[in-house]
């Protein structure tokens, strides 16, 4: 079943630009770059040729380049190494070896509920939780940041 990210990576565009239904001003089919008024944009490099009833699979040369993530990798090794009947203490992804408590499933289901929660954050994170950061910040540190030097994100490596 294609998407229509799929449809537009097929099609060899980028969901970027402009105009994401289109590649930007300036493209050029035969290379690998094209440019546009708002910046220069990779277009997707084939992975294989060979072909499908999807259309060729495509991924673009930045996204090619990332490297399998080490954490991930040694936290397989030591699951590998338990499940063999290896006593393994793990330093990998971090995942607690404990039930997450009741008050706090029952606070997500809250949250969950609330339709205030479901739409996407701003980017540097809820206002309100930047600044009530800011302030435990300065009450249990001593050190005053502004909420506008706190960052709130998902995570990431």
């Amino acid at each position: 079943m294609a998407t229509a990210a799929s449809a537009s990576i097929w099609a060899g565009r980028t969901l970027e630009g402009p105009d994401p239904k289109r590649p930007s001003e300036g493209s050029n089919s035969g290379g690998m770059m094209m440019s546009g008024t708002s910046g220069t944009y990779e277009i997707m490099a084939p992975v294989t040729t060979t072909p499908s009833t999807t259309g060729p699979r495509r991924i673009s040369r930045r996204a090619a380049a990332v490297a399998p993530s080490a954490t991930l990798a040694v936290d397989a090794k030591a699951k590998a190494l338990q499940a063999a009947g290896e006593h393994v203490i793990g330093f990998g992804a971090g995942e607690p070896d404990f039930p997450t408590p009741a008050h706090i499933v029952e606070a997500a289901v809250i949250a969950c509920r609330d339709t205030a929660n479901h739409r996407y954050t701003p980017t540097g994170g809820i206002p309100a939780l930047r600044e009530a950061i800011a302030a435990k910040t300065l009450r249990d540190s001593g050190y005053e940041v502004a909420a506008n030097q706190v960052l709130v994100t998902n995570g990431g490596k």
